[in-house]
C-alpha cells in the first residue's frame, strides 16, 4: 500500500486501533514487542519502514474518535 501511495497511484488513510500513531512510528510498546519476535524475519524490515511511514499519515485513531466507541468509530471511517 505504500508503495501506491508514494506514486499516487491510492491514498492511504491508516487506521489506529488501541494503538497510538507515536507507538508505530517510534515501534515502541506493543508493536516493538511484536517485531522483536520477528527480527530475524527477512520480510520485518520492510514491514517497519511501511509502517513508520504510514504513521505519518492523517489517518485516524479510535482514542480520539467518537470518544472511543467502536462501532461509531467504523461509522465515521466508513462516511
Amino acid at each position: 500500500m505504500m508503495d501506491h501511495q508514494k506514486t499516487n497511484e491510492h491514498t492511504a488513510y491508516p487506521v489506529f486501533y488501541d494503538v497510538g500513531p507515536t507507538e508505530v512510528r517510534d515501534q515502541s510498546g506493543a508493536v516493538g514487542e511484536a517485531f522483536a519476535k520477528h527480527q530475524n524475519d527477512e520480510s520485518a524490515g520492510k514491514w517497519k519502514e511501511a509502517l513508520k511511514e504510514a504513521a505519518d499519515l492523517a489517518g485516524w485513531e479510535l482514542k480520539n474518535t467518537a470518544d472511543g466507541h467502536e462501532a461509531k468509530f467504523i461509522e465515521e471511517i466508513m462516511v
